[in-house]
């Protein structure tokens, strides 16, 4: 089974850290990632370098940033494959050890092709 991990930080946190803990940071990611179950990642960037596109009235709009009223943000997805839950929870399990996420969603990959009409 396939999981992804969803890993979210806290924007007055991550905007604090000074460059050699930044490196600790990315040298602690380099661990999980070589981590036997980890079979791949994706590292987002901040989102103020985010837009957000939806449908307003019928029309598109196009707008800088997700205004969400919160500090935490989605920084990266870290993908798990694992025989059951235990396994994908053993590796937010490490990546909290190293205080590396303010919180970790744990989400099974729906992995079946889309059906088409």
């Amino acid at each position: 089974m396939r999981y992804a991990l969803l890993i979210y930080g806290n924007l007055d946190e991550i905007g604090r850290l000074s460059e050699d803990e930044a490196r600790q940071l990315n040298a602690g990611f380099a661990e999980i990632d070589a981590l036997p179950d980890v079979s791949g990642n994706l590292r987002l960037r901040m989102p103020d370098q985010a837009i957000t596109f939806r449908f307003q009235q019928g029309n598109p709009l196009t707008t800088d940033g997700p205004f969400v009223e919160s500090k935490e943000f989605l920084g990266g997805i870290i993908f798990v494959d694992s025989a059951d839950l235990e396994g994908a929870r053993a590796v937010a399990a490490e990546i909290q050890k190293r205080r590396l996420a303010t919180g970790i969603e744990i989400r099974p990959v729906n992995e079946d092709a889309l059906q088409r009409a």
